[in-house]
């Protein structure tokens, strides 16, 4: 214990010697002379910086003193809020003659004329993965500079740039990992990295308030964050966006160019020139602070979704930086203790170097971009596509989620002028929507309608695939370049969201039926549960006729659909009626009011085939060793796009919570050894009363080992046979090349199975991670997923691996006493985006007593 406390004792001195914080000249050498009516960072917090963790309350406090002390040179802007309504900050800073009419500058940039003595656009962005923190923090050293220095390097970013400083992309994720850091930092600091500052808790800061990564939501934009960030990004077009990040305690620095093999092929070769001459001012200014770096390896350009691509494919440059992490005050590494401090000033530097460069480069930035939007049409030529036809497939909700993303985007959209014929499918005029690839977002189009699947390098730092349309599951197709004149009609501008359909008349109804396709039904399921209304489900399709229609106006309501007695709950019917109004205000489905019990085919509305849903009472569980970004995942689609009060259940506290409250428990991808005896016991007996477990990935073979469930398992991808001997240096890339990195696969739906019920097509593009495999279930009726003969659709995968795909399972049910088991291999709403599979949630949640095996 003594020699413990003498190494404590030791750490606390050393620490003391690098200090807590630092003064300004710290972290701007050769920085002044200074402005003295401009408050610095100490004299506005009262410490230095990098003594504290800031909050995003101080950031903001400070940037608005800096706005309020030079008004000529800085002004702040708020452009939109985080799910927490923290508000989202840029600091721009600008000659005061710019300043004072910044949308004319603005308006002129964007009509990308010549270069002239127009200003470039430098967008420094920090911390978008909260616990990151050197990069918020440095953002308050670099936009004093930027106001107060006199320094001719600051004279001349004023002159030729407008800079535009976002000091943390992700306010809640800096909110959290800062209260997290200050809370234990004592008067004496310490660097052993099992000390409790530096063992932040599960989820930890890095993700949003939903436990998603916003760097990998650049083009999904799932996110308030994000969507306001690009809507943004549109209108300034940056020349540079920089991405300011943190990396492991052992490394150094690191800048791109990232690994040439692992660029994105679409982004032109013009973006890696610049770059490297970037690159030339950032090894200049480390090499004069003495820091160490790299470049050019362990980090690519590759997945359009990440803030270091998505500028590269829109015109500009996207700058990824990544700073050794002291994830605390100081931490130890195999060089010595790390302060925070020194992660700010390498930060800085960068952020300063970066300026630099813009002003050296201003007309190659300025001709870069001009020269990139001019050759637009050309690059879709040359690639020979015209645009591409996708059917909305009746499914107004997600056509509309679909077409909102690309106006985000920037794309443009049409409805289809004429009838198309590609393969077995027509598209209709009218209904389809057209587009077209020769626009200015072509290249960033074709990057989101790719279906890559051949690659010079199969290392990948995320995924290989990501699809539009393959995520949303709407038919489509592409037309060559040739054929596509004539097919654009009016263009189309995104309105509010899509509303329900009421058929039929209100007067002396006995029930509703809503109809079970598209992608909306589970929202209004949920809306029918969290009222106490009771719902059933359609497990045979059948015609009903609307009230005060004619007999000849039947319509046909297919499995899935849901049944919502009026008069068998006569004393909910003011509820009823006033939740029917609210489903068909907000969601797009088809609502048919009935007047008779008695249906002209099939089932008459008392059959004992309609099943009772469940109210959507669900937990998701969480804690040490998951997927917090599934976990997230899974919570915000049942939060937000369905309405359900989702129970958070930590891990530790299952075996004490009353289980018999909910409906369905989540169980997404990681490691279950945490749960206790009593806490298995727990689910198994829930299930066997008959509660749903949904499991993904791991969690399903957890099931299978430890709760019994009849699942069968088995570990795909691994080894191949008679693998050869390879070198040693060749490890980490063929290893690589082994994993399923984030690729489509195409599963074949039963669409007769309460799981699949609604998806409307019998392929299902599915995002795939993982090694997990499931075996069909020894049931003939319960696998409603199987992965198709031919089932690679987009992204990177071994042959082998996807022979040994093909034909299995993707889903089973697996039946346990009045209960199941929903066992799926990939996560059905990956980041929040997969929008075609999305349903399979929902179904599993409202839909499993209808799961029952035959």
């Amino acid at each position: 214990m003594l020699r413990y406390f003498r190494l404590i004792l030791a750490l606390s001195v050393v620490t003391r010697l690098f200090g807590a914080g630092e003064p300004l000249d710290y972290f701007l050498s050769d920085g002044g002379p200074y402005d003295e009516s401009v408050p610095t960072p100490a004299e506005h917090f009262g410490f230095e910086v990098g003594e504290w963790h800031l909050r995003p309350d101080q950031i903001e406090s400070y940037l608005r003193a800096l706005a309020a002390a030079a008004p000529a040179r800085a002004k702040v802007e708020v452009y939109g809020h985080t799910h927490e309504q923290r508000p989202l900050l840029q600091f721009i800073v600008a000659a005061p003659e710019r300043l004072a009419d910044l949308e004319a500058v603005r308006e002129e940039h964007l009509a990308l004329g010549r270069v002239g003595a127009r200003p470039a656009v430098v967008n420094l962005g920090y911390s978008i993965h909260g616990n990151e923190a050197s990069g918020a923090n440095a953002a308050m050293v670099v936009a004093y500079w930027l106001v107060a220095s006199e320094h001719p390097a600051a004279q001349a970013a004023r002159r030729d740039l407008v800079v535009l400083l976002d000091p943390m992309f992700n306010p809640d994720g800096v909110a959290r990992f800062a209260h997290w850091a200050n809370t234990h930092r004592g008067q004496n600091l310490v660097a052993d990295r099992y000390h409790r500052e530096h063992r932040e808790p599960w989820p930890n800061g890095r993700t949003n308030h939903y436990w998603f990564d916003l760097n990998r939501d650049w083009f999904p934009l799932v996110h308030p964050e994000s969507q306001a960030r690009i809507g943004r990004y549109h209108q300034w077009l940056p020349n540079i966006m920089n991405d300011h990040h943190e990396m492991g305690t052992d490394k150094t620095f690191f800048f791109q160019p990232g690994v040439p093999s692992r660029n994105n092929p679409t982004t032109p070769a013009r973006v890696y020139e610049l770059q490297e001459q970037l690159a030339t001012h950032h090894v200049a200014a480390l090499d004069r602070a003495g820091s160490f770096f790299y470049s050019a390896e362990g980090y690519d350009d590759f997945y359009v979704g990440k803030g270091s691509v998505y500028p590269d494919l829109t015109g500009g440059l996207g700058i990824l930086y990544e700073q050794a992490s002291s994830r605390g005050h100081v931490q130890e590494t195999d060089f010595g203790d790390m302060p925070f401090a020194f992660t700010i000033r390498n930060q800085v530097i960068a952020s300063l170097s970066t300026l630099a460069g813009a002003v050296a480069m201003r007309g190659d930035l300025l001709e870069h971009q001009r020269e990139f939007y001019a050759t637009a049409n050309d690059f879709a030529q040359e690639r020979g596509i015209g645009g591409w036809v996708i059917d909305p497939a009746g499914d107004r909700g997600r056509a509309w989620e679909l077409q909102s993303r690309l106006a985000q985007h920037q794309i443009e959209v049409h409805a289809l002028k004429r009838d198309v014929e590609i393969g077995d499918r027509t598209y209709a005029a009218g209904e389809a929507l057209w587009v077209p690839a020769a626009q200015p977002q072509a290249r960033l189009l074709a990057e989101l309608f790719t279906d890559r699947r051949e690659f010079t390098d199969t290392a990948f730092y995320d995924i290989s695939a990501w699809s539009v349309p393959l995520a949303f599951n709407l038919p489509h197709a592409t037309v060559a370049w040739g054929d596509a004149r004539g097919l654009a009609g009016e263009a189309l501008t995104v309105g509010p969201r899509p509303v329900g359909e009421l058929v039929g008349s209100r007067d002396g109804v006995r029930a509703y039926l809503i109809e079970g396709y598209g992608f909306d039904v589970p929202r209004a399921l949920g809306r029918l549960g969290q009222a106490g209304i009771v719902s059933q489900i359609v497990t045979e399709p059948f015609q009903a006729v609307p009230a005060g229609a004619d007999a000849d106006a039947a319509v046909t309501l297919s499995r899935g659909s849901v049944l919502v007695p009026v008069t068998r709950q006569a004393s909910k019917a003011a509820e009823i009626e006033a939740v029917i109004d609210s489903i068909l205000a907000e969601d797009a489905v088809t609502v048919v009011a009935l007047a008779s019990g008695h249906t002209p085919d099939g089932p008459d509305l008392g059959s004992p085939s309609l099943v009772t849903a469940t109210a959507g009472r669900v937990a998701v569980l969480t804690g040490d060793g998951l997927s917090p970004y599934d976990a997230g995942a899974v919570w915000h689609t049942l939060d937000t796009r369905y309405g359900l009060p989702v129970l958070l259940l930590e891990l530790d506290d299952v075996a004490s919570a009353d289980l018999s409250r909910l409906d369905a428990i989540v169980m997404v991808d990681g490691r279950y050894s945490g749960l206790s005896s009593r806490a298995v016991a727990a689910l198994a007996e829930w299930v066997r009363d008959g509660g749903t477990l949904v499991t993904f990935e791991r969690a399903a073979a957890w099931a299978a080992d430890t709760l019994k469930a009849p699942l069968a398992m088995r570990e795909a991808g691994g080894k191949s046979t008679d693998e050869p001997r390879q070198p040693f240096a060749r490890g980490e890339r063929l290893e690589r090349a082994k994993l399923i990195p984030g690729t489509v696969f195409a599963a074949d739906v039963d669409l007769t199975h309460p799981l699949a019920y609604g998806l409307g097509s019998e392929v299902l593009p599915l995002f795939r991670q993982g090694k997990v495999q499931l075996e069909t279930s020894e049931s003939p009726y319960q696998t409603p997923l199987v992965y198709a003969d031919e089932p690679l659709l987009a992204g990177y995968a071994r042959d082998e691996d996807v022979a040994k795909l093909a034909g299995q399972a993707a889903a089973v049910v697996a039946p346990m006493g009045r209960g199941r088991v929903v066992a799926m291999t990939d996560l059905p709403v990956f980041r929040g985006y997969w929008f075609g599979s999305m349903r399979l949630l929902g179904n599993a949640i409202f839909y499993g007593p209808a799961m029952r095996t035959p």
